[in-house]
């Protein structure tokens, strides 16, 4: 399975369901990313595994876990196109002083490649759901670099729709 080909209702389902994997799963996936950092299929299911825990406690215990692969996304892979189809995951009332951290690596992360339109997608992407009015300030210029992409036009509706009354928030893509 080729991770660039999901869609983003796709990979949600994938990744919601591997809220139930076991612990032997999860201990392999974490060896095989830990092998091979870019296996980003690998590393989505784990993300999705840590978010997605059924119970408030479970969710809390694996958080610092979910944070570290989306920290190593953010680092390493700012324009993977995965970070704009999972973004809203990224929410600060979940975690203020998670969020501020990544927030302040997406900033570094713009101005190490101010015209890469991805990088700008997926930081719009990430900031969507707590700071809707940065959202837009990088969706924008990512739609001045990019007008036609694909991706950075799917990521822009998805704020559009946010910024509507009584939006549903997730798009399905």
């Amino acid at each position: 399975m080729n991770i660039k080909s999901q869609t983003p209702g796709q990979l949600f389902s994938m990744m919601y369901e591997s809220s139930h994997l076991d612990p032997a799963e999860v201990k392999r996936l974490e060896a095989l990313v830990e092998q091979t950092p870019d296996d980003l299929l690998s590393r989505a299911v784990l993300i999705g595994h840590y978010y997605y825990k059924s119970g408030a406690e479970e969710f809390r215990a694996e958080h610092v876990n979910w944070q570290k692969h989306m920290r190593w996304l953010v680092e390493n892979k700012p324009a993977e196109p995965l970070l704009g189809k999972i973004g809203d995951m990224v929410i600060d009332g979940l975690d203020p002083v998670f969020y501020k951290d990544l927030s302040a690596l997406w900033g570094q992360k713009i101005e190490s490649e101010p015209s890469n339109a991805q990088i700008l997608a997926n930081a719009a992407a990430c900031s969507m759901i707590s700071d809707l009015p940065q959202a837009r300030r990088f969706i924008i210029r990512a739609m001045l670099i990019a007008p036609d992409d694909n991706e950075v036009r799917r990521i822009e509706r998805a704020i559009s729709s946010l910024e509507q009354p009584h939006s549903t928030g997730r798009p399905d893509g």
